[in-house]
């Protein structure tokens, strides 16, 4: 008899294990189930009839739901748009089961004195639910500044020896990028005035192409569009004998819409110079990238938003009106010079018809 008999199969038993304690592992779920939510802790009594405590805690838990999405809508509004919404948000406390991921009970108790049953709750909303809902009514748009863009690039440098966290870095093409949409008269705000308002886990996501990390990123910001990618630079080529140098940046930016939560435009661009120093051909590396870049962007942008309305009436008014009027109020118009007069000379020979 083989001693070993009942463990020749003990391979299998010990690879299936590992497999599975792997697929179990925080590491590995966190980023199969990384879905973003918010909890909140809520309370819910109701009324017990006919001796019912099952009714009466069924009751309690839909109240302690409405208690605490009329609080997750209040954190993600704000008090000013929250209360000037209050119709349009009102038949949402219907049906709050429709945006709740999870939820687990903290305290329950029956009064069998006061015939009340009450439960403490703690309630987990999805995110993403709630934005789309709150879209569909019209409510998202009053969190952000209308035709307004923040870009957000996470760089790598050739020539930085230091390497920074997200906030903490102040990257060239995103300075570019930035000043060419000022150029086009595209109003786009700048990073320093965002800083404190995004976590920087979640920009990192954003920034590595999650859709619903990019309208947090958006609405945070009240940023009607993110734009949001990677750039950098590298050394392609050497030429030793002209002393010259090939310095290549490359650009990935997505354009994602904080309200109606699509892609707007995503592009990929590549520019290369040639220079003596590394510094000089990232400048210029860099600037030429985000000009291309942004020169495509525009152009989404316009199709996105639309012809701007306010432009578009200025335009019209000044059109209108009638000639003179474009002088002020009170100028009075420049005197007009009569036309010059022309001297016949005297020594013209006679007409045909004093012949």
């Amino acid at each position: 008899m083989n001693p070993f008999g009942a463990f020749k199969h003990a391979w299998i038993l010990i690879l299936m294990t590992c497999v599975f304690a792997w697929a179990c592992s925080p590491a590995h779920a966190q980023d199969v189930v990384d879905i973003p939510s918010m909890g909140y802790e809520a309370f819910g009594d109701a009324a017990v009839h006919n001796e019912n405590y099952v009714a009466g805690r069924d009751r309690a838990v839909r109240e302690a739901f409405r208690n605490s999405l009329d609080e997750a809508l209040r954190d993600m509004l704000g008090a000013t748009v929250y209360n000037q919404n209050k119709s349009a948000l009102k038949s949402m406390y219907s049906n709050p089961e429709a945006y709740i991921q999870s939820y687990r009970y903290l305290e329950a108790t029956d009064d069998l004195i006061e015939k009340v049953s009450r439960v403490k709750l703690e309630v987990m909303f999805f995110k993403e639910a709630l934005n789309k809902e709150l879209n569909t009514r019209g409510v998202l748009a009053a969190l952000v500044k209308p035709r307004t863009v923040l870009v957000l690039l996470k760089e790598k440098s050739l020539t930085a020896d230091t390497v920074y966290s997200f906030w903490e870095a102040m990257p060239i093409a995103e300075v570019s990028m930035y000043k060419h949409l000022v150029a086009r008269d595209i109003q786009a705000i700048k990073r320093e005035s965002v800083r404190d308002k995004i976590p920087e886990t979640l920009v990192l996501r954003a920034v590595n192409g999650d859709l619903q990390a990019s309208v947090e990123v958006g609405l945070k910001a009240a940023a009607d569009v993110v734009v949001l990618g990677t750039a950098r630079s590298t050394l392609v080529n050497e030429d030793a004998g002209t002393g010259t140098k090939t310095i290549q940046a490359n650009l990935n930016v997505r354009a994602v819409s904080a309200t109606q939560g699509v892609l707007i435009a995503a592009k990929s661009e590549i520019a290369t110079v040639k220079v003596e120093k590394d510094f000089d051909g990232e400048l210029k590396a860099f600037e030429k990238v985000s000009e291309n870049m942004v020169r495509f962007l525009a152009d989404a942008l316009s199709r996105y938003w639309g012809p701007d309305k306010k432009k578009v009436v200025q335009q019209q008014e000044d059109n209108d009106l009638p000639p003179g009027d474009e002088l002020g109020g009170d100028e009075e118009p420049p005197p007009v010079e009569p036309p010059p007069t022309q001297q016949i000379p005297s020594n013209l020979p006679p007409m045909m018809g004093d012949l």
